[in-house]
């Protein structure tokens, strides 16, 4: 063959191989140009879900929508570096780590729940819950009150009628020199007669021994104080014993309401009166003794005695005609003997004043022989100090 014939050949070898190229590139290029539509397509496709997504906001439990929802533009799809062209049309993705957790993490990504909506769709009933628990727990604080109190009054009331149990079990450890003596009123029309002449002598130091009742064993009684000596003799003047009382009830012997009241106070619990009459009944006399707490209240109703205190009161002479007693002129002198209180007074039967006479003089010196029971007392009671 020529070198003519073999550039021919040469040539026409060249352009039909050339010609194959350009038609395996053309076929490459669509391919390519395929599959960047289709990439296209996805992306488009992709990117429209994710929009619809987007555009779809989330709603909350009380079925309203969350404020974030929608609002996003959708971003532009962009072609994925991984993906590789394939024969007949087909593609094939290679998914790399960072692309699967992203796949994860976008279908785990959630709209954002607004705190703000929600507490403002359930504070109404949140509102109301406090408001209930709130009145609950009233209810049970007042109902623990009322209990309370009710066990409070209970307990009282309970303290209250032990306590007026013992006092009635064990009232013998009450005694009644502990108590304020009862007080009652002078009979109706009684004389109100009080002493011209007061004297009143206060609690001597021999008589310390007897200054308070407890300890001292002597009681008042008729046997003990006027059965022993009925008649009494002193300053030429003889007395006989006519008449004898002795009660528990101290206000009952006198009338005044201060001379009551102190009596009262000093926790008198005995009273003892003695009438006395001369031979002739030309004078009257009456001894009566009482029987306080101690000295000190002795002393406090003598001075309630005496006419000049502010308010007016003295002993009652014993039931009888006694003109000398109850109307006219009378002396009287009243004595301290420790807790015990002697008051001696004397007058004439028809209540005229002696005069110059003193004769009611030496009548009083008499009538204190009728408190020779306390007397002997006081000197038993010396006796067992010494």
């Amino acid at each position: 063959m020529s070198n003519a014939d073999s550039s021919a050949t040469d040539t026409a070898a060249d352009r039909q191989e050339r010609g194959s190229r350009r038609r395996r590139a053309d076929r490459a290029t669509s391919r390519t140009e395929d599959e960047n539509s289709g990439d296209t397509v996805a992306g488009s496709d992709r990117a429209s879900q994710t929009s619809s997504k987007r555009r779809r906001a989330p709603r909350r439990k009380d079925g309203r929508a969350s404020q974030d929802g929608g609002d996003r533009a959708p971003r532009e799809p962009t072609r994925d570096p991984t993906r590789e062209p394939t024969t007949g049309g087909r593609r094939r993705v290679r998914a790399t780590g960072a692309d699967t957790e992203s796949g994860r993490s976008r279908r785990r990504e959630r709209s954002p729940r607004n705190p703000g909506a929600s507490r403002g769709g359930n504070m109404g009933e949140r509102s109301s819950q406090i408001l209930a628990n709130l009145a609950e727990q009233s209810r049970r604080r007042r109902g623990g009150y009322v209990l309370g109190g009710l066990l409070v009054s209970c307990g009282v009331a309970l303290l209250a009628l032990l306590v007026l149990l013992g006092m009635q079990v064990f009232g013998a450890g009450v005694t009644s020199s502990q108590a304020e003596a009862p007080i009652v009123d002078p009979p109706e029309g009684h004389s109100r007669l009080q002493p011209d002449v007061y004297n009143a002598a206060p609690q001597a130091e021999m008589f310390d021994s007897l200054a308070e009742r407890e300890g001292d064993a002597s009681e008042l009684t008729e046997e003990g104080l006027f059965s022993q000596d009925e008649d009494i003799a002193a300053a030429g003047v003889e007395l006989s014993l006519t008449d004898t009382e002795v009660t528990d009830v101290c206000t009952a012997t006198v009338w005044g309401d201060e001379l009551a009241e102190t009596l009262s106070e000093g926790q008198c619990t005995a009273a003892a009166r003695g009438l006395y009459h001369d031979e002739g009944e030309e004078y009257v006399a009456q001894f009566t003794l009482f029987d306080l707490a101690e000295a000190g209240h002795a002393e406090a109703v003598a001075e309630e005695l005496d006419p000049a205190s502010r308010d007016p009161g003295f002993v009652l002479p014993l039931e009888g005609d006694h003109e000398g007693l109850q109307d006219g002129y009378s002396q009287a002198t009243a004595q301290v003997i420790g807790h015990y209180l002697a008051v001696y007074w004397v007058a004439r039967s028809d209540g005229e004043s002696p005069g110059d006479d003193d004769s009611l003089a030496s009548l009083n010196v008499a009538v204190t022989e009728a408190a020779d029971p306390v007397f002997e007392w006081v000197n038993a009671a010396n006796a067992e100090d010494d």
